[in-house]
C-alpha cells in the first residue's frame, strides 16, 4: 500500500534544458503510480529492486511514452506548463504480505519551483490530447527484464490494483503568493482549482 502524507496556463515552447524545465513547469503535477509486484520467484544474485522513471512523451512518437530515468527535455519530450508528467515507481523482489511506501514531494529546490502536487496518468493524458493532440500510450509494463514484464502484464489483466484519492495539501508556498490560488500561497487552493476542472487527483498502486 501507499501512504502519500487554477487554472491552467498554457506556456508556447518547449524544455529544452533541465533548469528550463524547473522554470516552464510550474503548475507541474505528477502521478506516481506503483506497480508492486509481489510473490516473484527471484532468479539467483536478484535483490529486491527498485525503478523509477518518467515518461518522454515524445521519443519519438508524440504521446508514447517511453520510460526514462534520465531528464526531459525538447529532444525527447513535448511538455507545456500545465500538463502532467506521468511517474512510475516499480518494485520488483517483495515478499508476501504488506508493504507501505512512503511518497514526499519536493516541489522546490535551490529557489526554483518545479512540481506542484500528485494527480493521476488519466489527467496527464486528457491534458496531453488538450495541449498536443494525441493521447498518451502509457506502456506501463514496459520493463528491461521479460519475467518482470510477463508478471507485470498479468497483475494489470487480472485488475490487480488500487487508486486512492490524494490527501489534501496544506502547505503555503512562499514562491505563489498573490499571483495564484486565493493570493496566500495556499497549495490546496491550488488544487481545488484544478481539481475543480480536472477532477479528484489519485495515484494507482
Amino acid at each position: 500500500m501507499a501512504t502519500l502524507p487554477a487554472e491552467i496556463a498554457h506556456a508556447t515552447r518547449d524544455c529544452h534544458s533541465s533548469a528550463q524545465m524547473l522554470r516552464k513547469f510550474s503548475r507541474h503535477a505528477f502521478r506516481a503510480s506503483l506497480l508492486a509486484i509481489a510473490g516473484l520467484t527471484l532468479s539467483a544474485g536478484r535483490l529486491l529492486g527498485f525503478d523509477f522513471t518518467q515518461c518522454s512523451n515524445q521519443d519519438p512518437t508524440p504521446g508514447n511514452c517511453v520510460w526514462t530515468q534520465s531528464i526531459l527535455n525538447g529532444s525527447n519530450s513535448q511538455y507545456f506548463e500545465g500538463m502532467s508528467t506521468p511517474q512510475r515507481f516499480l518494485f520488483t523482489g517483495l515478499g508476501a504480505g504488506s508493504h507501505s511506501l512512503q511518497i514526499i514531494l519536493q516541489s522546490t529546490k535551490g529557489g526554483r519551483h518545479a512540481y506542484d502536487w500528485l494527480d493521476s496518468w488519466a489527467h496527464a493524458s486528457a491534458e496531453s490530447i488538450a495541449f498536443i493532440g494525441p493521447h498518451m500510450t502509457l506502456n506501463e509494463c514496459a520493463l528491461s527484464f521479460p519475467s518482470d514484464a510477463n508478471t507485470c502484464n498479468a497483475i494489470v489483466s487480472a485488475g490487480f490494483s488500487s487508486s486512492p484519492f490524494v490527501p489534501d495539501d496544506p502547505f503555503v508556498s512562499a514562491v505563489f503568493g498573490g499571483s495564484s490560488g486565493d493570493g496566500t500561497g495556499s497549495t490546496q487552493a491550488r488544487i481545488n482549482g484544478f481539481e475543480l476542472n480536472e477532477g479528484n487527483r489519485m495515484v494507482t498502486i
